[in-house]
């Protein structure tokens, strides 16, 4: 017993530490990270590249941001601009250094405009892909470096969406692992076939059933599939003997 005592404490540890260290479920509530992330959505997070890798313009992240009250919020967002770019938005345009930005991931043309600002040092400034629905940077300002969690590997729930998208990175080595997961086999659920086997079943019974019924009107009628199958088994009997 203190063997089996260890051995379990020592699971428990073990999983505790990957979730803390190094991966870890998140759950979407809202719509701003559509269609990237969709509401119900659940996503497997990974912690360790960000420990010698700061993210990249493109990039989705998982941050702690400090809400007005002084709470911590679990958010996940897109990083448009690192520490010591010029962002501005014009007119729906995002502007980095002066540069108009392409965004394929952006759900929909958004007319909002933002004056220009400078990202501090080790600061990130986020925004979600649903621009019109998207509490961010625009709000509440840059995200500290430190409060970056990790990275979105892909969407793990519901199985119908289970994929890794590699617009989640930028890089090389996160574009490898990305197109990597989406060249897994992507889960197929058949079908089940009882019902139809069940039914092809029944019916030969129900047949009996109704001819039976109607050869003899003092015939009980049976209301359940018991009673069909104590008919069946009261006429195999009668035909014994």
């Amino acid at each position: 017993m203190v063997n089996e005592g260890m051995a379990f404490t020592l699971q428990l540890a073990c999983a505790f530490a990957i979730r803390e260290l190094a991966l870890d479920s998140r759950f979407v509530p809202s719509a701003s990270m559509e269609p990237t992330f969709m509401p119900g959505d659940y996503f497997l997070l990974e912690k360790v590249s960000v420990r010698w890798r700061p993210p990249l313009r493109g990039e989705v992240i998982c941050f702690h941001s400090s809400l007005p009250s002084g709470q911590k919020q679990c958010m996940v967002k897109r990083v448009v601009a690192v520490g010591g770019d010029e962002v501005r938005v014009h007119r729906g345009k995002l502007l980095v250094n002066g540069e108009p930005q392409v965004e394929p991931y952006v759900r929909a043309p958004w007319r909002d405009s933002m004056e220009a600002r400078v990202v501090p040092e080790r600061h990130l400034f986020v925004l979600g892909d649903n621009r019109e629905r998207s509490w961010d940077s625009r709000a509440w300002g840059c995200v500290a470096a430190r409060d970056v969690l990790g990275r979105p590997l892909g969407t793990v729930w519901p199985p119908r969406r289970a994929c890794a998208a590699a617009a989640y990175a930028t890089d090389d080595a996160s574009m490898r692992l990305a197109h990597t997961i989406d060249a897994w086999p992507k889960p197929v659920w058949p079908k089940p076939a009882w019902p139809r086997a069940a039914w092809q079943q029944l019916t030969p019974r129900l047949a009996k059933a109704r001819a039976r019924l109607a050869g003899d009107p003092t015939a009980p009628r049976w209301s359940s599939l018991r009673g069909l199958r104590m008919a069946d088994q009261s006429s195999s009997l009668a035909a014994a003997h």
